[in-house]
């Protein structure tokens, strides 16, 4: 079963294995890989970000696990997170999984299972965005698929393309149906008032 679980010092080992690969983090920040530093930084940061409540909360990073597989471990897949990201005033994604587990369905349940948190905690957001590098074809080729295109912009002299993440429906349709539902109801009293006028002549 693939959970989203919160970060802790346990998994210190399991982070610094994903973040050490060139290959996932080349497409991540700065392109540079972690030293133990700031791993240790990043889990004291997931910590404390963890004990915040909603209100005042802006970033959610979960370890992905999987505990249902062959050897009955529990496998650290890679981590996916969202957050706010200067300048910009959207939620954005952050995903890293690890190259051996890539290509067996766990972006996708990842995706559907952060969705999950983000209609828990956060219950307005109505979709996050993610920055893909435009050099990242393989990314772009999920995303393409999966999330809506938007544009490619510079970022810190790279070129990204950014893909829209729908997270809920706008409630603005559901309200606009109610209200057709109501204007018939209208009609429909008028109608009867009319029949009655009708009959007392």
């Amino acid at each position: 079963m693939l959970t989203l679980g919160s970060i802790n010092k346990k998994d210190f080992k399991s982070i610094k294995e994903l973040t050490s690969l060139k290959s996932v983090m080349k497409y991540i920040g700065n392109s540079k890989t972690w030293n133990n530093k700031q791993i240790s930084n990043f889990i004291k940061y997931c910590e404390l970000e963890s004990k915040q409540n909603d209100k005042e909360r802006k970033e959610y990073y979960y370890k992905i696990t999987d505990n249902n597989n062959n050897n009955n471990t529990n496998l650290f897949i890679g981590i996916i997170g969202f957050h706010k990201m200067k300048p910009f005033k959207e939620y954005y994604l952050t995903i890293y999984i690890n190259p051996k587990y890539q290509g067996k369905g766990y972006f996708s349940k990842s995706i559907s299972l952060l969705k999950e948190k983000i209609r828990k905690h956060k219950p307005n957001i109505i979709f996050i965005m993610s920055l893909v590098y435009e050099s990242n074809k393989k990314m772009n080729i999920i995303s393409s698929k999966k999330f809506d295109f938007q544009e490619t912009i510079l970022f810190k002299n790279n070129k990204l393309n950014k893909y829209k993440i729908i997270i809920k429906k706008s409630t603005k349709t559901r309200k606009s149906t109610k209200t057709r539902k109501s204007t018939k109801t209208r009609k429909s009293t008028k109608t009867r008032k009319s029949t009655k006028t009708r009959k007392k002549n």
